[in-house]
Parts: C-alpha cells; sequence; structure tokens
C-alpha cells in the first residue's frame, strides 16, 4: 500500500512538472517594436537626391551598360522609404520596391536583394533606413537602381553587357533596418492620363505608354473603374510562349472609362501566371514600375483586384 502511495505521489509530481514545462514551452512570445537610430556622422538624403549622385557623376549611358557606368557609394548617407512590394505570389523577385513618403507624390526606388520571401521581412506598409555606403549604384531599364556590385551578363552588339548584382544575403541586415513597425499605405488614387501617354504597339504589337510624371514612378497607386482590354486571358505566358530569358507577360492591358489604356507587366514565375484576367470592371492597386522610360503596372497578388460588378 505504501509503494502505491509513493507511485501516486511520484506521479502527481511528475504531472506538475510537465504542465509546468508546457506552460513555458507555448507562452505568448514577446515582440519588440525595431527603432532605428542613424548614427550621428550619418547623413540622410533623398531618393532623387541618391539618384542625383549617380547621375552627376556617370551621366546618360546606353541601352547596355559597361563596366564604367556603375559607381560604389563611399559616402556614410542613408535612404529611408515605405516598403511597397510584396514578394508573395512571385509578381516580384528579389526586388525591394521603397517609395519615399506615405503620400506617394515622390519617386521611390528599386533595390535589388538577394534574397527570396522578402515579406516575411519587409511587409508593405514597413519603413525602412539604407545604409547606402558600400552599396552601387546602376541601371536597369535605364532606371537607377541600389544593389550590391555588378557583374559581366553577356556579350551583346559587340560589347561586354554589365549589370547590377543584388545585396548579398549576408549582407542584407548591415544594410537595410526596420524601423518600427508596418503602417497601413493608402494608394494615391490616379487616372491613367496623368500617369502615361496614349498607348502605341510597337513591331511585336506590345503595348507602351511613355511615362508623364516622374515623380510617380515606383509608387503605389490604385486606378479606379477600369477593366480589361481583353479579359480572360491568363495573366502570365505559359507552355511554348514562355522565354526562361524574358519570363514576363507585357501584352496586357487596362482601360478606364475615357478610353485612356496602361500596360500591365506580369511574371511568368507568378503563382497566378496560369488563371485567367477576369471581365467586368474593378479597381486596381499595385506599383508604377518603368523600363526605358515606359510605364509598366504590376500588382502584388490578385488581392489587389476589387471587383466591382
Amino acid at each position: 500500500m505504501k509503494k502505491i502511495s509513493l507511485y501516486i505521489i511520484a506521479a502527481l509530481l511528475g504531472l506538475l512538472f510537465f504542465n509546468s514545462c508546457d506552460e513555458e514551452d507555448y507562452a505568448e512570445p514577446t515582440f519588440v517594436e525595431p527603432v532605428f537610430e542613424m548614427p550621428a556622422d550619418a547623413s540622410l538624403i533623398s531618393i532623387e537626391e541618391l539618384k542625383a549622385i549617380y547621375t552627376s557623376k556617370i551621366g546618360s549611358t546606353g541601352k547596355y551598360l559597361n563596366a564604367d557606368d556603375f559607381m560604389t557609394v563611399e559616402d556614410d548617407i542613408y535612404i529611408s522609404g515605405y516598403v511597397i512590394s510584396d514578394d508573395k505570389a512571385g509578381n516580384f523577385y528579389k526586388t525591394l520596391i521603397i517609395q519615399s513618403d506615405l503620400t506617394g507624390n515622390e519617386q521611390g526606388i528599386s533595390i535589388s536583394i538577394g534574397e527570396s520571401s522578402l515579406y516575411t521581412k519587409y511587409a508593405i506598409g514597413q519603413k525602412i533606413y539604407v545604409k547606402c555606403k558600400g552599396l552601387t549604384l546602376g541601371k536597369y531599364g535605364n532606371e537607377v537602381q541600389l544593389g550590391g556590385s555588378f557583374y559581366f551578363y553577356k556579350p551583346r552588339d559587340n560589347q561586354k553587357e554589365y549589370r547590377l548584382a543584388p545585396i548579398p544575403s549576408p549582407s542584407v541586415d548591415a544594410h537595410i533596418f526596420n524601423d518600427k513597425y508596418p503602417v497601413n499605405i493608402v494608394p494615391a488614387v490616379r487616372n491613367i492620363e496623368d500617369v502615361a501617354y496614349d498607348v502605341f504597339y510597337d513591331s511585336f504589337n506590345t503595348p507602351k505608354a511613355k511615362l508623364k510624371n516622374e515623380n510617380y514612378k515606383f509608387t503605389l497607386m490604385t486606378f479606379k473603374d477600369v477593366q480589361f482590354v481583353k479579359p480572360n486571358q491568363t495573366w502570365g505566358l505559359l507552355g511554348d510562349d514562355h522565354n526562361p530569358d524574358f519570363p514576363f507577360k507585357t501584352t496586357i492591358e487596362i482601360i478606364d472609362n475615357n478610353g485612356k489604356k496602361l500596360p500591365l507587366f506580369n511574371s511568368n514565375y507568378s503563382k497566378f501566371a496560369h488563371l485567367l484576367t477576369p471581365s467586368g470592371k474593378f479597381n486596381i492597386t499595385g506599383v508604377l514600375s518603368v523600363h526605358e522610360g515606359y510605364a509598366q503596372f504590376v500588382i502584388n497578388s490578385l488581392d489587389d483586384l476589387e471587383m466591382l460588378d
């Protein structure tokens, strides 16, 4: 009887021990709001000023860059901005787009980063500071970009083409800093006619529209009460139409009630590439990207479409 009592006491003590362990193992995690303080001897400049540093030193460039068309930032300068891109659905890849402020009235910039799943670290609305010293400024599509270095891409038109390399993964946390929790960004509502000139079609029948307002590039915006020019087509190019050297579809257009059109830019690797564009009216939100002076509207995911019909 005494042995049985001892066994019962031991079992009860064991249950109490495991319960206390469970409570510790499953305790609510503690979140600490990130707060960034810029070094006292560093300078904060605007995104536009950063681009001007590149332009003043390098000047104009050709369509294909050579090794002299890149510059390493040597001064201890920072830029700040709010994240407006999200790579969860795959329409952005190893790229972070930030705009200068919450209004979207000042141009943003594209940052090339050697990591995927960036949405887990840099959510839309996250304010970040970027330490530019040691990073490289270059161009892609004739737009100033920020990256880690540059590399030889391939021979092109009897010359060597170089491209901007991403910030390597081990260096990302030494250059990009979150400041406070993400905030809700209300996209600026725009009219197509204020953003781009009339669409024309090149020799490949690809729609193109010249950017009208430099301040709008790489910012988040919404177009209301629009529809697709040709609905019920896949968001991406599939099968034999897919080109791994240029894995994007650039022939989708939206049109507003005034007949103004704007081309969309979609990745063939996005999670919704195989789905069909809907018919009917909708509001659409996305990032206004620019390539060779032409406006390209990029959505983060299908959640950026708000159907009205």
